[in-house]
């Protein structure tokens, strides 16, 4: 039974990780009767079907394709970031993320969008650094003010915040917060002093000696 368990997820992790050709991907489609489109990846999503999104995906469907304004790859980060850990299909879904990115997806698109700062909101450091390998910019800012290593900080995440500091992540930015219908600016500093967390401090204000 156990040997049985660990092929099963062997042949799921082959599956995504090395994928089709696009003429296999077509060809097993065809015979789920799923056309070749981005509907047919939209509705892959909607029914919560991550293979089935891969396969499109080997199949040629742009990675850049969005729903509602946002890119898929926002969509999915987000589920990932509020997936209940025991749910199998969480680790589907994080590899379709990579697929994504390895089919080309832009990794610093115009817009609000940033790729690395949702990959931070996710607590995922293996995107993070898959994204910084991409080209993915450190500094990226979306239209709060806030940055990936703000993201970092705000989800307590030393390690993550690690790794952006090493890629040049710069120590500075705000976030906006509305209260009382009034917009208030929140300073880099006070963001990580309001996390109460010694670690993160010590790392991003080191004692001066």
């Amino acid at each position: 039974m156990i040997k049985k368990t660990i092929l099963i997820a062997l042949v799921t992790i082959s599956f995504f990780l090395i994928g089709f050709t696009k003429e296999e991907a077509v060809k097993i489609l065809e015979g789920k009767n799923i056309k070749v489109s981005e509907e047919s990846f939209a509705a892959a999503y909607e029914n919560q079907d991550p293979k089935a999104m891969a396969l499109l995906l080997d199949a040629g469907i742009d990675p850049n394709i969005k729903l509602r304004g946002d890119m898929y790859f926002t969509h999915i980060m987000f589920y990932i970031s509020l997936g209940d850990p025991l749910d199998r299909r969480l680790a589907d879904y994080r590899r379709v993320a990579l697929k994504m990115l390895d089919k080309g997806m832009n990794v610093n698109p115009k817009g609000d969008f940033v790729p690395l700062l949702t990959a931070a909101n996710a607590a995922w450091p293996e995107m993070v650094q898959a994204l910084i390998k991409k080209g993915a910019d450190v500094n990226s800012i979306d239209s709060n003010g806030c940055t990936p290593l703000i993201a970092a900080i705000q989800k307590n995440n030393v390690n993550i915040v690690k790794i952006l500091l090493a890629a040049g992540a710069k120590k500075e930015g705000s976030i906006k917060r509305e209260k009382d219908g009034k917009t208030k600016v929140i300073p880099f500093k006070k963001i990580v002093q309001e996390m109460n967390n010694e670690k993160l401090e010590q790392l991003l204000f080191p004692p001066k000696r």
